[in-house]
C-alpha cells in the first residue's frame, strides 16, 4: 500500500484532524505522529506535511523506523529537528535480523539483542 506525504497531509487536514477534535481528542489528549517510515524519507515528508499550517496544527510528532540506518545519514534527524523543533521524533519500529543472515531466528535467542546493544545509534529520540 502506498501512502504519499501529500495524501497524509490532506487526510490529516481534511478528515482525521477535524474528526479527532470534534470527538474531544485535541493535542493534549492524543499525540498524532506523521511518517512512521524510514529516516531517509523524513526531511522531505515532514516538510511536505508540516508546511501546511492546517495539517500541522494536529501533529505532535514524527515516527521513524531505523531499518535503513546503515545507508541513511544521521544528520537527517538534525535537519528535521531544526526545521520543526516543536515536534518530537521517536523511533516507532525496529528489529534486528531483518536482512537474511543465512540462519533462522530462534525465539528468545539473545544473539541479535546483543547486536542492538552494541549499536545504540539505532535508537533516537528528540
Amino acid at each position: 500500500m502506498i501512502f504519499l506525504p501529500s495524501w497524509q497531509k490532506d487526510f490529516i487536514k481534511l478528515n482525521l484532524g477535524p474528526t479527532l477534535v470534534k470527538n474531544g481528542f485535541d493535542k493534549k489528549k492524543l499525540k498524532l505522529m506523521i511518517l512512521d517510515d524510514q529516516l531517509m524519507l523524513a526531511p522531505t515528508w515532514t516538510k511536505l506535511v508540516l508546511s501546511d499550517p492546517e495539517a500541522a496544527k494536529y501533529v505532535s510528532g514524527i515516527a521513524i523506523h531505523w531499518y535503513m540506518n546503515r545507508i541513511t545519514p544521521r544528520f537527517f534527524l538534525d535537519v528535521v529537528h531544526k526545521l520543526y523543533p516543536q515536534q518530537f521524533i521517536i523511533s516507532s519500529e525496529a528489529c534486528e535480523g531483518f536482512l537474511p543472515k543465512g540462519k533462522l531466528l530462534i525465539p528468545f535467542e539473545l544473539t541479535r539483542m546483543c547486536c542492538l546493544l552494541k549499536k545504540p545509534y539505532y535508537f533516537y529520540f528528540y
